[in-house]
């Protein structure tokens, strides 16, 4: 074998697992649907929801009493994130509340939660922030 297909395979091997890490779920996240997420907002007060999105991708809306730690700048805020409450992640369609996730369960977070299919998913009311 030469040198270029050694390479080769071992670029499309890099490139599956990281497809294959983009789109297999979190071990130990749930994923929730807009209902059952709609349901432990309404009743639960022990639990912080989380929006991952960029600053004016919150602005332009974002689900009521969320509070916004950019997936970019989550590793800096982990500190102020409660671990004793329910952590409730939510982006504008499920993948980079997923990588929220493996974030936090990497941080030591046990009970997380992402709204499956993110805020396209979502048929609740959103808030804008003028």
């Amino acid at each position: 074998m030469d040198i270029v297909r050694i390479i080769s395979t071992v670029i499309y091997i890099l490139i599956v697992l990281f497809i294959l890490r983009q789109i297999l779920p979190v071990k130990g996240l749930k994923n929730l649907s807009s209902d059952d997420l709609k349901q432990r907002i309404m009743k639960d007060e022990n639990l912080v929801l989380i929006d991952v999105r960029r600053p004016a991708e919150y602005r332009q809306g974002h689900i009521p009493n969320a509070l916004n730690y950019p997936l970019s700048q989550l590793r800096k805020c982990v500190k102020e994130i409660p671990r004793d409450k329910e952590i409730l992640i939510y982006c504008r369609n499920g993948m980079r509340s997923r990588h929220a996730g493996r974030i936090l369960k990497g941080k030591g977070f046990s009970n997380i939660a992402q709204l499956r299919g993110g805020l396209v998913w979502w048929e609740g009311k959103t808030k804008k922030i003028s």
